[in-house]
């Protein structure tokens, strides 16, 4: 419910400001003025959120999605939950003040296995999540990108209807 609730408000806000760089929010290089880096002062614009994986590129290759889509939550303390395909995983992530993304540890996960090509789409995405240096917001969208611009993962929130 309380979910729900900062999804709604995050959509109303976007729409009545027509999108553009929240107030303290850094434009990232390269990108449309919509699209906003998240830093640590604006963590909780992507937390409490079940941000559903919907493209994934690994070393510049677009990576063809199967079966359960990985997903991940965010916590307001930095711990990183969710679902790879076929298991969940847990850790944590630090975001500086610039926006930059530090793991200071591997993600760890449970082990159970499941048929093969959930299996290869689960370790690419874990090694993929595991490379951003960067998340940025626009809309109802959330990005992550590694530092070459080679691993990209694009996720959506869920939509009320």
């Amino acid at each position: 419910m309380v979910r729900n609730f900062w999804l709604v408000a995050v959509g109303v806000i976007l729409f009545l400001t027509g999108c553009e760089t929240p107030r303290g929010g850094a434009k990232t290089d390269g990108e449309s003025a919509r699209v906003v880096a998240v830093t640590a002062e604006h963590l909780g614009w992507i937390t409490d959120v079940q941000w559903t994986l919907e493209r994934m590129v690994v070393g510049g290759r677009a990576y063809s999605l199967t079966g359960d889509r990985p997903y991940v939550q965010f916590g307001p303390d930095g711990r990183v939950t969710g679902f790879g395909s076929v298991n969940r995983f847990f850790g944590l992530m630090q975001i500086e003040a610039n926006g930059r993304v530090r793991w200071p540890e591997a993600l760890a996960s449970t082990r159970m296995a499941g048929p093969l090509p959930l299996m290869r789409q689960e370790d690419a995405f874990m090694k993929a999540i595991q490379t951003v240096e960067r998340w940025s917001i626009e809309g109802i969208h959330l990005y992550g990108r590694d530092a070459e611009g080679l691993t990209e993962l694009g996720f959506r929130a869920p939509v009320q209807q």
